[in-house]
């Protein structure tokens, strides 16, 4: 246990609080940049953004799945109308339906019935899970970095993050989920579209010195920044972006989210601890004692999410 940092040693007994977020949480106005520096500074900032959204549009497909209205009671049948649209997505979705990472006892040959079994948000966060998948589908290295091992790395804290999110109660499940696999989307576009600049922050990088950081001093702005902002334009939920935002540095993050900025916050942690990185060097810092406090995470509750990780992050990250 005490591999996992200092926090790990401790016993906590604050109480995980279930908290539920409805999808109707959204950004409404325009993405803007938070942060200090002048307001000609964040001009130009946003207007550096504002060019890299353009070139990373979201596919059509995801924001009709992202606009459909989820609740507990929604049957699926809009959202299997939707991924039905495109076959490919749908053969791939039921591969993953079927694999042993669901374990299923009968293999599964229709998507309404997956539907049923998973429920609605599941089948979402699958469908979601495909078209950002296909954001990594040209392979690309660079030193230690290899843009395939950052895909395996946000699928990774997805799972990883989610299996917090049961463990603790702490924040819905599925918001979990899709806050870890899009929560480096700002990396993934730095790398795609600002690719000299992106290798030179890939040589500045090593072991035990903060990413953000790096990118501050090179770029005048940091992934998770871009993220945020990108994610809002996607129609992402609010909570989302923030967790996004400030998962590398949650001590700056005075919202009303913090649980679900703790959990991306750990499950990225525990991940790159668990030697799957996001850019081939090991600098995620272990989140401050208050976060295992917030989320109510004793020493058992570590112990069976750390044992999970290690005994199915392979399997769980074969999409």
């Amino acid at each position: 246990m005490s591999m996992l940092g200092p926090t790990v040693a401790r016993r906590y007994h604050a109480v995980a609080s279930h908290a539920v977020f409805s999808d109707s949480n959204r950004a409404e106005a325009s993405p803007s940049i938070e942060g200090s520096g002048s307001p000609s500074f964040h001009r130009n900032l946003e207007l550096l953004f504002s060019k890299v959204a353009r070139l990373a549009s979201l596919p059509l497909m995801a924001d009709r799945i992202l606009r459909l209205p989820l609740d507990q009671q929604f049957s699926g049948r809009a959202l299997v109308e939707v991924i039905k649209s495109d076959p490919a997505m749908t053969a791939s979705i039921m591969r993953r339906v079927n694999s042993s990472y669901f374990g299923m006892t009968r293999k599964v040959s229709d998507l309404s019935r997956a539907a049923n079994l998973l429920g609605a948000y599941e089948l979402r966060n699958l469908a979601l899970t495909v078209l950002v998948k296909r954001m990594f589908d040209r392979p690309a290295h660079y030193g230690r970095y290899d843009r395939e091992a950052l895909w395996r790395h946000c699928l990774a804290v997805a799972v990883s993050a989610r299996k917090i999110a049961r463990v603790t109660g702490a924040v819905p499940q599925h918001e979990a989920y899709v806050s870890g696999l899009m929560h480096h989307v700002g990396t993934l576009l730095i790398d795609l579209h600002m690719r000299s600049r992106f290798c030179q922050l890939i040589e500045l990088l090593e072991d035990g010195s903060s990413t953000y950081l790096q990118e501050r001093r090179l770029l005048s702005f940091d992934q998770s920044q871009l993220g945020e902002y990108i994610v809002r334009l996607w129609n992402f939920p609010a909570k989302v972006a923030e967790a996004i935002r400030y998962h590398e540095y949650p001590h700056e993050y005075l919202g009303e989210h913090e649980k679900l900025v703790y959990v991306v916050s750990l499950a990225d942690y525990l991940c790159s601890r668990a030697g799957m990185t996001a850019l081939g060097v090991f600098n995620t810092k272990p989140p401050a004692d208050i976060a295992y406090a917030t989320l109510g995470i004793d020493r058992v509750a570590l112990a069976i999410i750390w044992d999970d990780l290690l005994n199915h992050l392979a399997q769980a990250t074969s999409f």
